[in-house]
């Protein structure tokens, strides 16, 4: 088992000025790189690191005002260290580079025609907040499946159970930061 940090022991890692009308974000690279906490030991072309943090967010207004600090949030990270090879090409290799999706993305649901159920997936490539609407042919509001909810970067998938619905034509839409999607799927029963 791998122990968290000390909850009350925190460094400034970095300042992020937000930027309006967009959703702030901050990837951290602070963690050493190495094998087995070793940053000198001999490794292999990837060596992997499983390392405990924690993270806890203040705002400062332009005032200088800094707000209550928030609830730390603990996370396990990887790090990645390459002891030969081309710098970022073994990286490739486990998708770091090419995983993360470059634009937002509303896919077709699957199966469509769907009975009951149907899988939605979508795509964010900045973290966001989320919703994700169902409307009939009318276009009454009849089910949110997402509820914006904040979403880190990544590709995500969620159910639509029709089961309760008459058989026809539905649309889908999702709202992620500025970026607005609609599809149409259609349940048979």
């Amino acid at each position: 088992m791998i122990d968290l940090p000390d909850e009350n022991n925190y460094s400034l890692l970095s300042t992020v000025d937000i930027i309006e009308n967009e959703t702030p974000s901050y990837l951290d690279v602070s963690e050493p790189s190495g094998c087995m906490g070793d940053p000198n030991a001999a490794c292999p072309p990837i060596c992997w690191v499983l390392h405990a943090s924690r993270y806890r967010v203040e705002a400062v207004d332009v005032h200088n005002t800094s707000s209550v600090k928030s609830d730390f949030a603990s996370v396990f990270t990887y790090n990645t260290s390459s002891g030969g090879g081309t710098p970022g090409e073994d990286d490739n290799l486990f998708g770091f580079n090419n995983n993360l999706p470059k634009e937002f993305a509303l896919l077709q649901n699957y199966p469509n025609p769907f009975n009951p159920s149907t899988e939605i997936k979508y795509e964010l490539p900045k973290n966001s907040f989320v919703t994700i609407k169902i409307f009939n042919a009318l276009g009454e509001e009849i089910a949110i499946l997402v509820n914006n909810e904040w979403k880190a970067i990544g590709r995500y998938s969620v159910s639509f159970d029709g089961t309760n619905f008459a058989s026809g034509i539905y649309f889908y839409t999702i709202e992620a930061g500025s970026f607005k999607d609609t599809k149409k799927m259609v349940l048979i029963k």
